[in-house]
C-alpha cells in the first residue's frame, strides 16, 4: 500500500469514534441495507469497531450474506470471519503486540518490528500503532515500542479465548 499511498498528495486524519457512536452506526448500516440487528450485537460491534465506522460496515455487509439477522453470535461470528479481533485490532495489530510480549523488555524498535513481520516500517507507525497507543496496548519509549500492562493483559485474554491459535 506505501507505493499507492505515496501518489496522494492529501494526507487525511479523523478521529476514532466511541463505541456508543459506532452502535448507532452499526444500526444504521443493518437498517440500509434491510437487515435487523439487535441491540445486544449493536453494542458488541460498537466496543469492538476499533474506533473505524469501515469495519462495523464491513461486518454488517459480510453478516448479510450469511444471515437475515444479526444477533450477538453472529457479530461475533463474522467478526472472526472478516478477521477483526476483540476491541477492534487487526490482526497485524495482534502480531505487533505479539512481537514485544516476547522480546526483552516487551521493547522493540519500529525498524525491528517491521523487518520481524515483514511490513513497511511507515505504514506501521501511520495505519497499525497509531490506535495501540491511543488504547495503551503500547507505548513509544525511549528503547522503541513498548508493550503495556494493559497489552499484557489482552495479549493473555486473546490466549484464554483461543484467538491465538493461528494468529
Amino acid at each position: 500500500p506505501r507505493a499507492l499511498k505515496s501518489r496522494f498528495s492529501l494526507k487525511l486524519s479523523y478521529q476514532y469514534y466511541q463505541p456508543q457512536e459506532l452502535a448507532v452506526i452499526a444500526k444504521a448500516s443493518a437498517q440500509r441495507i434491510g437487515m435487523e440487528i439487535s441491540d445486544e450485537a449493536a453494542e458488541f460491534l460498537g466496543l469492538n469497531g476499533g474506533g473505524e465506522p469501515r469495519k462495523i460496515n464491513q461486518i454488517i455487509q459480510t453478516a448479510k450474506s450469511l444471515r437475515k439477522t444479526i444477533d450477538i453470535n453472529t457479530a461475533k461470528e463474522v467478526m472472526e470471519v472478516v478477521d477483526i479481533f476483540p476491541k477492534g485490532l487487526s490482526r497485524l495489530q495482534v502480531q505487533i503486540m505479539l512481537f514485544l510480549i516476547n522480546q526483552p523488555r516487551m521493547t522493540g524498535g519500529l525498524t525491528t518490528i517491521a523487518g520481524a513481520l515483514g511490513e513497511d516500517k511507515k505504514d506501521i507507525q501511520t495505519d497499525y500503532e497509531m490506535y495501540l497507543v491511543r488504547e495503551r496496548f503500547i507505548m513509544i519509549a525511549s528503547g522503541g515500542r513498548q508493550l503495556t500492562d494493559k497489552g499484557v493483559a489482552y495479549v493473555q485474554e486473546l490466549g484464554r479465548l483461543g484467538y491465538l491459535n493461528n494468529a
